[in-house]
């Protein structure tokens, strides 16, 4: 009889325990991390992936000027970019998104760009010869290393980012700098110019992926997209 008291009870405190750690666990919130606002590990892990075409894949390309520059670039001529971007020290360049809309945000709101209400991008269909070469990077400091030795290269693709300059550009900026004249003259074929007004253009690395997505020029949602900037 006392045993069975005795285990009786025993049995209501393990009860009773039991119902306060579960009390204490459902009003005590876990910690939770919060995205980094620069290019880290959390951010890379949890952001949406996408695909940007490899460099020897025929695909349109995009490039973002002002209003003066388009007609030049119609036909690209490399040794104009010898005076400025990244690569002005060896051979020059002709940088290249495959992106509407990145294209557009770096003409619009990279910092140290004159200001200007619209932004002109071109669009090209890109196919490359079968002999390309070409230098893939996955960071910045990969891409930059990779430039002082160009001449090996016809173009070097990678990651777009400089936590000064572009911090309002889409954290899934791609570029493609092509750097061979013969190849941009011969495989890099003006399609067209979008007109699109500033005001419509997303500033901010937190440019949904799904945007930049529908700015590539072979996504089905493309022209319905690219009519929502320019219209």
């Amino acid at each position: 009889m006392i045993y069975s008291s005795l285990q009786s009870l025993s049995l209501k405190c393990l009860l009773a325990g039991l119902v306060a750690l579960l009390s204490i666990t459902s009003i005590v919130a876990l910690p939770t991390a919060s995205p980094s606002d620069d290019l880290g590990d959390y951010e890379q892990l949890f952001k949406r992936a996408l695909i940007h075409p490899a460099g020897n894949q025929k695909f349109p390309l995009f490039h973002g000027t002002i209003p003066a520059n388009e007609a030049a670039l119609k036909v690209p001529d490399l040794s104009k970019s010898h005076t400025e971007g990244d690569l002005h020290t060896k051979c020059g360049g002709l940088y290249l998104t495959d992106s509407l809309i990145a294209a557009a945000q770096f003409v619009c709101h990279q910092i140290g760009k004159a200001p200007t209400d619209k932004v002109h991008v071109l669009m090209y269909d890109w196919s490359p010869p079968a002999s390309i070469k070409i230098h893939e990077t996955k960071t910045v400091a990969e891409q930059n290393a990779a430039a002082q030795t160009c001449k090996a290269y016809d173009m070097l693709t990678g990651p777009m980012y400089n936590e000064i300059t572009d911090k309002h550009l889409t954290k899934d900026f791609w570029q493609y700098a092509l750097i061979n004249q013969k190849i941009a003259t011969d495989n890099l074929k003006y399609r067209q110019t979008f007109v699109i007004p500033c005001t419509k253009v997303h500033k901010g690395r937190d440019l949904p992926s799904t945007d930049y997505e529908k700015g590539q020029g072979l996504n089905p949602g493309f022209s319905a997209y690219a009519k929502t900037l320019t219209g």
